[in-house]
C-alpha cells in the first residue's frame, strides 16, 4: 500500500471565502482551529516542523487543514518547507517505525489527529518516535483526558468535547483497515464526489483561517 499524497500548494491568500461549507463538519472545525493554532503558532512561525503526520482516517481532514496554514506560514516567514505523511489509526510501533526512519525528519514532528482519549490511536507512533530519539508534539481537535500517558513535547487542543468530524471517513476520502499502515482511498463514484466536495470545503476553511492569522498581525 502507498502513500497517498495530497497537493500542498497553497495559493489562498487573504481573501474573502468564494463559497459555503456544504459539510458542517469540516465548518465545525473552523473554531477549534483557531484555538490550537494560537497556542500552536510560535513553534509555527518559527519554522519548528518539518513533518507533519497526520492520523487516518478521520484525523485526514484536520491534517490537511494544518498542512495548508503551516504551508502558507512557513512561505511568509521565508522558512523551509516542511513534509506531510499519513498513518493509519492504531498502527504498530514496528510498522511506524519503519516508515518514520524513511521520512527522516530531523527538527520536530507534528502529530494531528480529530480526538484522542486515551492515546490508543497514536501508541504505536509516540513510542517509535521516543525509540528514535525525535521530538515531537501532537495537535488534537478534541480533548485530551489522559495526558499522563502520552509523552509529548507539547499537547494542543481546541475543544472539550468530541467534534462532527469523528468517524467521518468519506469525508477524507480513505477507509481504514485494521492492521494496515495506511488507509485505502475510496472508490465510488459517489464516495469521490463527496471527496471532491470535501476538499472544497477545506479550502474555503484554510482561507477563513488566513484571513483570521492575517488580522491578527494588523
Amino acid at each position: 500500500m502507498h502513500e497517498i499524497n495530497e497537493n500542498n500548494s497553497l495559493e489562498l491568500l487573504n481573501k474573502e471565502p468564494e463559497s459555503e461549507v456544504k459539510n458542517y463538519e469540516i465548518e465545525s472545525l473552523e473554531e477549534p482551529m483557531k484555538a490550537m493554532l494560537s497556542q500552536m503558532l510560535p513553534r509555527i512561525e518559527n519554522g519548528d516542523y518539518d513533518l507533519i503526520i497526520g492520523i487516518d482516517a478521520s484525523g485526514r481532514v484536520p491534517a490537511l487543514i494544518m498542512d495548508k496554514i503551516v504551508n502558507y506560514i512557513y512561505e511568509k516567514k521565508g522558512r523551509e518547507h516542511h513534509n506531510m505523511r499519513f498513518l493509519a489509526g492504531r498502527v504498530t510501533e514496528e510498522d511506524a517505525e519503519y516508515e518514520i526512519k524513511k521520512w527522516n525528519p530531523v527538527k520536530r514532528v507534528l502529530l494531528v489527529e480529530d480526538t484522542i482519549l486515551y492515546g490508543s490511536s497514536i501508541r504505536g507512533i509516540t513510542r517509535s518516535l521516543i525509540k528514535l530519539n525525535i521530538k515531537f508534539d501532537i495537535a488534537a481537535i478534541s480533548n485530551i483526558e489522559n495526558l499522563d500517558k502520552i509523552d509529548a513535547g507539547e499537547i494542543f487542543f481546541g475543544m472539550t468535547n468530541s467534534p462532527s468530524i469523528y468517524s467521518k471517513h468519506q469525508l477524507g476520502g480513505v477507509r481504514k483497515y485494521s492492521g494496515d499502515r495506511f488507509s485505502a482511498p475510496l472508490r465510488t463514484s459517489i464516495e469521490q464526489g463527496k471527496v471532491t466536495e470535501a476538499r472544497k470545503d477545506i479550502d474555503i476553511v484554510v482561507q477563513r483561517l488566513i484571513n483570521w492569522y492575517e488580522g491578527r498581525n494588523e
